[in-house]
């Protein structure tokens, strides 16, 4: 177990308009939670769901400090990383002072080999990187649906036009801030088709249009 866990300034949010009794339930719960796994029963709907939003990075900070020490344990087991082999010094310097006798005349192509692939790699690793994010927004997008009880539906398919959409919310905002706008909107009522201007839940589409998913942050859905 743990001996802490943390709580984010960008989570105020979510419980900012409960009362002063209600946020201190919602830190014993969280608390009890980290300590033992319990989930109590909650007063109100409100601090329910809100303790639910606060979980969501508590149980994924927790995986990583899992995998953290799983990997350690791992390394200690095989007795740390492995020693460098000592090198010869005399044939170090015989090779250097080979090279120094035959300059390598091709040195301009190969460092223009190396520079394409380098860029190559570059773009390749930048782009995996983003699919990462991308695919963590949508589990956390559906995570969200289901623990808010949300009418919007999951996310079942991610596309090229999602990507562009969400690489631009990327560029905007924090992975908490992210989560702050899902859960604004997940929790509005105009979000979930509860209104008379809106009698059917919004998509995921039309949640991440620019200007769609900043009513969101703001919360002014």
């Amino acid at each position: 177990m743990k001996e802490s866990f943390v709580l984010y300034t960008g989570q105020y949010t979510a419980i900012k308009s409960l009362s002063l009794e209600a946020k201190g339930e919602l830190l014993d719960a969280l608390y009890r939670y980290v300590i033992d796994g319990t989930v109590p029963d909650f007063t109100t709907a409100e601090i329910k769901m809100a303790f639910n939003f606060i979980r969501i990075q508590i149980d994924r900070d927790q995986h990583k400090y899992i995998t953290i020490c799983e990997k350690r344990a791992m390394a200690g087991r095989r007795g740390g990383r492995p020693k460098a082999k000592k090198t010869n010094a005399f044939k170090k310097s015989k090779a250097k002072q080979e090279k120094l006798k035959n300059p390598d005349t091709d040195n301009d192509t190969d460092n223009d080999t190396d520079n394409d692939t380098d860029n190559i790699y570059t773009k390749k690793t930048k782009k995996e990187n983003h699919e990462k994010k991308f695919i963590e927004i949508v589990k956390d997008f559906n995570s969200q649906v289901n623990n808010t009880g949300s009418s919007v539906k999951p996310v079942r398919v991610l596309n090229d036009l999602r990507r562009e959409s969400l690489a631009k919310i990327l560029s905007m905002y924090s992975p908490g801030q992210i989560r702050i706008a899902i859960h604004n909107a997940l929790m509005s009522s105009y979000v979930n088709g509860r209104t008379a201007e809106r009698k059917r839940p919004v998509d995921f589409d039309w949640l991440i249009e620019e200007k769609n998913f900043a009513r969101a942050f703001e919360g002014s859905l």
